[in-house]
């Protein structure tokens, strides 16, 4: 079973009501336009100075010296649909590393529970703590939650606020970007709605017709 109808059977788990506010709220983010104000291709990346799961500082143009990154934007562990995406795209480490790609995966979560996620995982690339969303909203990919998601959440046992270590009530949708060495964004994808995410196969497709 490939990534989409994974997520597609994991989204069957919830009350239909819950899945109808959140379809709300993520057409509401749609007509916002932050699509529209997020990076696209031919911008270049922010060099920021992020932490990985070890607490190091890490920075975007330091991993881009090592060869051309797949910067992938993820919610949190807590998300199981960010922790489907993750799982299947590990599985295809090694097909990016053919191409001289790296996958770093980028959340707002603090480096403590982004380490813990990674040995829970037994992952096999770079996760980025992104605190207080600065690369993020960098790239313009940040949204503020409402009160319903708040409550929603806090009833489903997310605490964001543990989590990120900030009352900031924002995540970043998931998105994707190919980034060239010199630090420009060759491909890009926005999943607006978190439920639905970039297959790796077709990430790989677009991965050959660069190359």
């Amino acid at each position: 079973m490939g990534l989409l109808e994974e997520l597609n059977k994991e989204k069957m788990k919830y009350p239909k009501v819950v899945i109808k506010y959140f379809s709300i709220f993520t057409e509401k983010l749609i007509k916002s336009g932050i699509v529209e104000r997020a990076l696209k291709v031919g911008d270049k990346v922010p060099n920021i100075v992020l932490k990985n799961a070890l607490n190091e500082d890490v920075s975007i143009y330091d991993l881009l010296k090592c060869g051309p990154i797949i910067l992938k934007f993820y919610r949190g562990s807590w998300c199981p649909y960010c922790n489907l995406e993750l799982s299947f795209y590990a599985d295809y480490v090694e097909k990016f590393k053919e191409y001289s790609y790296s996958l770093v995966a980028v959340s707002p979560e603090l480096p403590d529970d982004s380490m813990s996620f990674s040995k829970r995982k037994n992952l096999s690339f770079t996760i980025l703590s992104d605190t207080n969303n600065i690369l993020a909203k960098k790239m313009k990919l940040v949204f503020k939650l409402n009160l319903g998601l708040r409550i929603l959440y806090r009833l489903g046992g997310i605490d964001l606020k543990n989590s990120q270590g900030n009352n900031n009530h924002e995540l970043p949708i998931p998105a994707t970007f190919l980034i060239n060495q010199d630090g420009v964004i060759e491909f890009a994808h926005y999943d607006v709605d978190y439920t639905v995410r970039l297959d790796p196969e077709e990430l790989l497709s677009n991965i050959n017709k660069l190359n």
